[in-house]
């Protein structure tokens, strides 16, 4: 796991092994990311979300609160979902 020393992780958040969190990345309180996800530049999950294993947040995408996503989703440049 490799976090950038300007992303932010709430204390309450669980990251998977293998997982990578770019400048400016935020994880909110307790979401969870599985193995292998990548939060690129300036990406946020909001509270309670649940990444599973593979996902790929593109730089300045937005993920709201309560979402749930499936393994091996890419979410693009500036996209947001919420549940």
């Amino acid at each position: 796991t490799i976090c950038h020393p300007k992303s932010i992780v709430s204390p309450f958040a669980e990251l998977g092994i293998g997982t990578v969190l770019l400048a400016g990345s935020i994880i909110s309180p307790f979401s969870k990311l599985e193995l292998g996800c990548i939060l690129n530049t300036s990406a946020t999950v909001d509270h309670e979300s649940y990444l599973n294993e593979g996902v790929h947040v593109s730089a300045g995408a937005h993920l709201g609160g309560l979402v749930i996503v499936g393994a091996y989703t890419f979410f693009g440049l500036g996209s947001s979902t919420i549940s």
